[in-house]
């Protein structure tokens, strides 16, 4: 996802943070954190798009379907 987006490591900022735990007990030191602009859409309220700018932990993952994080964007 990283390298689809076109970014660099030198775009992150440092996370100063324990490591994560995987569900197995491992452990994981993300490379840090980004904030990139996401567009929310509310389909009750006539289509309003609003963007939003969420901050992202980027970590070494193989899948993203495999990393689940904190969701603090969603309703």
């Amino acid at each position: 996802m990283f390298e689809k987006l076109r970014l660099k490591r030198e775009d992150l900022s440092s996370y100063e943070w324990t490591d994560l735990q995987w569900f197995n007990g491992s452990t994981i030191r993300p490379w840090g954190l980004i904030n990139l602009p996401v567009t929310f859409e509310m389909k009750e309220s006539e289509h309003t798009r609003k963007p939003v700018e969420v901050q992202f932990l980027e970590i070494p993952c193989e899948s993203p379907y495999n990393c689940i994080l904190g969701r603090p964007t969603l309703v």
